[in-house]
């Protein structure tokens, strides 16, 4: 798999419900693309005549697979973005992630 990186997008404060909207509304015409590869698959599947055709499936089926974790993984920055926006907005103090909290060696290392 590809190494992933983050993309920043610059925007007023203002647009960010908009701009999420429009980041889920390209993800909706990618989820009905992934839902008709499915029923390709589906289909092909239904139809096959030996096994051997199955390894075709199989194919298809992990590519539906990443096209499916790429849109979750889409749709997780969404949520984000809203949680931080509903945050700021709202003046709540914002949590730490798990990600943002120290590993318990970079405690007893500062500790000493």
């Amino acid at each position: 798999m590809s190494k992933e990186v983050n993309i920043t997008l610059k925007t007023s404060l203002d647009d960010i419900p908009a701009e999420v909207a429009e980041l889920l509304e390209v993800l909706v015409l990618k989820l009905a693309k992934e839902l008709d590869n499915l029923k390709v698959v589906t289909n092909n599947i239904a139809n096959s005549r030996s096994v051997s055709e199955y390894g075709h499936c199989l194919v298809d089926m992990e590519s539906l697979r990443r096209g499916l974790y790429k849109i979750d993984n889409r749709v997780e920055d969404t949520m984000g973005i809203l949680a931080a926006y509903q945050q700021h907005i709202s003046g709540a103090p914002q949590q730490p992630s798990q990600e943002d909290l120290p590993v318990a060696e970079e405690i007893v290392a500062n500790y000493d």
